[in-house]
């Protein structure tokens, strides 16, 4: 069975510009095998324990020319109705199952492919992905500097990448969101845990890093409306108390938007709440610095190009960091500055930053003036006395 382009195989033919990997016919260098492994430190990984096959990361496998068929015979898809191209083994082909927007595969006993498309839930693929490893998986265990590709071959598949590797009640789940236009492609690999030879694992790497994007010509089911309000109504009345705001930046813009109207009800809550001082804290994108000149390789013999190529993802990683601080931050002083203009005073509003804020701004109540007391009336015996006077 083929998709609706064809098939061919991907192993003596290079994939189309538009796919995530660089060079998928690539052999083994003479870098070391243990550095094709994930060796970030602990702290990178936010304190994650690894409980998953380490060997799975696409997007590593990419920077370091290392993405393999594992042997398998390849046949290169072009589905015309989810619209998009991917790859899959050719002995795994017969076990295509279709529904609506979604098509899954089963090869080896054990692996579980499954593709779909949809209309975006939220405006940054990672934070849908930050929201489904809340629901479901917990953190992922890749290194944060292989969380999103963004190579100019990325860039030109998708707007917007994320991968993710969890584990999931004795299951490894292997994902990867792809972000094009008004459209959001998942892919999820799973497969029990500790399970994978090396062709297979190898083999899923190059499934993952050879997908892209296009415009599906399915009818693709509208999102499910999230339960985020988009307006601000609830009054914020003791220290303690957070509300959420929905402010609708654009990518890279601290702006705020023509229509504001939920920072205007916001305004209207704490000009009746006049005894109250708010942390505004916004939140940032996908949005990333330019990369510096990428590492190079001064001869076949380098030992330690490994070492400089891993310190250049750190250094863009901490960059990375620092500029979407500086988003973030600059958003909620430009909240801060568009309530001022609507006649809040200044000293009841402070900027604030929190990383794991995704989406909205958050308004904290962070002091309550405390309310004067009133003077207690006389008592009847002393204004009968006074008067007598």
């Amino acid at each position: 069975m083929t998709g609706c382009g064809g098939s061919k195989e991907a192993t003596t033919t290079p994939p189309p510009s538009d796919t995530l990997a660089i060079d998928t016919t690539k052999k083994s260098d003479t870098t070391a095998a243990s550095t094709l492994q994930d060796t970030s430190q602990i702290g990178e990984l936010d304190f994650v324990q690894i409980t998953t096959d380490e060997r799975i990361n696409p997007v590593r496998k990419i920077r370091d020319g290392q993405v393999q068929t594992g042997g398998f015979e390849i046949a290169a898809i072009s589905d015309d109705s989810l619209g998009c191209k991917y790859v899959i083994p050719k002995d795994w082909q017969s076990s295509k199952r279709v529904y609506k927007n979604l098509i899954n595969y089963f090869g080896n006993n054990k692996i579980s492919v499954t593709l779909s498309v949809a209309r975006p839930t939220f405006d940054s693929v990672n934070i849908w992905a930050q929201v489904q490893e809340a629901i479901a998986f917990g953190k992922n265990q890749l290194p944060k500097i292989d969380w999103t590709l963004d190579t100019a071959s990325a860039r030109a598949n998708a707007s917007q990448t994320y991968f993710g590797r969890y584990e999931f009640k004795g299951k490894q789940y292997n994902l990867a969101f792809f972000r094009r236009g008004d459209y959001q492609y998942n892919m999820v690999i799973d497969h029990p845990l500790k399970s994978l030879s090396e062709e297979e694992a190898q083999v899923i790497n190059y499934i993952m890093a050879n997908f892209s994007a296009g415009s599906p010509k399915i009818e693709v089911p509208k999102p499910v409306p999230v339960a985020f309000s988009a307006t601000f109504s609830s009054a914020l009345e003791n220290v303690g108390d957070i509300r959420f705001v929905k402010v609708d930046f654009k990518p890279n813009s601290s702006e705020i938007p023509a229509n504001a109207k939920a920072l205007d009800e916001l305004a209207e809550t704490l000009e009746k709440q006049k005894d109250v001082s708010v942390l505004i804290v916004a939140y940032s994108d996908d949005s990333k610095p330019e990369r510096r000149p990428p590492v190079k390789r001064k001869s076949e013999a380098d030992k330690d190009f490994a070492r400089r190529m891993k310190d250049y993802e750190k250094d863009y990683a901490k960059r990375t960091a620092d500029f979407q601080r500086r988003l973030s931050e600059q958003r909620a002083k430009a909240v801060i500055s568009y309530l001022r203009g609507k006649g809040i005073k200044l000293d009841r509003l402070k900027p604030g930053y929190d990383a794991k804020n995704i989406g909205q701004v958050a308004v904290k109540v962070t002091f309550k003036a405390k309310s004067k007391a009133k003077p207690a009336p006389k008592s009847a015996a002393k204004v009968s006395k006074s008067n007598s006077k």
